[in-house]
């Protein structure tokens, strides 16, 4: 790689509900696994002042959070996405992800669109990033229809799944070419066609990916493995180590 990435992991891994519950033993874990960081579901604010007191003693920070723009609308952005934001400045958290409900129609989407990036202005204010996270029915549904209406728009920027992208069927190679400037977050993932696997045994190519996700330039990535059959700790370090044999 040609510059030291800051590599978070996605704690869904260890499951929503667990994180929900308790971040504190997945927290440990993580930075056992070796990780500068994680992103987690946005939820994890609700124990911000468990989370403050363990983040001044512990070397580990929240790079992102990751909800759905539905949850902070209603016939207009709630009071909560300020909160929000403001507990994100807070914690020095840069990146925000949503990840929209499906819908009927371009029209619909752009709709959708035209209200997430009104909460992307937002996000901007704070200094925050807000970023698209793609899974595979967007590809399948529309092409690249949609994303090419999300760069249209100044404050969305495009999280790069790169394993829904391999389940979807498109290339990643034209897809990075595509939206090169948009892309603003990435998740490090691999999988078969059925099954997330750990980086290095799935189908996606990850060793030629990394070569080609490195030519962004971006300063953080995120490895995100949805479901494992070993323990997340185990599944955790597994992708950990081979990254890290690619950055070497």
């Amino acid at each position: 790689m040609s510059q030291k990435k800051r590599i978070a992991v996605q704690t869904q891994l260890w499951g929503n509900a667990n994180l929900d519950q308790d971040f504190v033993p997945i927290y440990d874990q993580a930075m056992e696994a070796g990780y500068d960081g994680v992103e987690s579901r946005f939820t994890v604010m609700k124990q911000k002042e468990k989370l403050r007191k363990y983040l001044d003693e512990k070397p580990l920070r929240i790079f992102a959070l990751h909800t759905s723009p539905e949850t902070f609308y209603n016939q207009g952005i709630k009071a909560e996405f300020g909160e929000l934001l403001q507990d994100m400045k807070q914690f020095d958290i840069g990146h925000l992800l949503f990840s929209p409900a499906k819908r009927e129609s371009m029209k619909e989407q752009r709709e959708w669109l035209h209200i997430i990036e009104q909460m992307g202005e937002r996000c901007a204010e704070q200094g925050i990033q807000l970023s698209y996270h793609n899974h595979a029915w967007e590809f399948e549904r529309y092409g690249y229809e949609l994303f090419d209406a999300i760069a249209e728009h100044e404050h969305i920027g495009i999280a790069l799944d790169i394993g829904w992208l391999y389940r979807s069927g498109y290339d990643l190679n034209k897809t990075v070419e595509r939206y090169q400037r948009q892309i603003k977050y990435l998740h490090i993932k691999d999988t078969t066609k059925e099954n997330w696997r750990e980086l290095g045994t799935g189908d996606v190519g990850i060793g030629e990916a990394v070569k080609l996700l490195d030519t962004l330039g971006l300063d953080l990535w995120t490895i995100e493995q949805d479901t494992s059959e070993l323990p997340p700790l185990t599944s955790a370090r597994i992708s950990r180590d081979y990254l890290s044999k690619l950055e070497a």
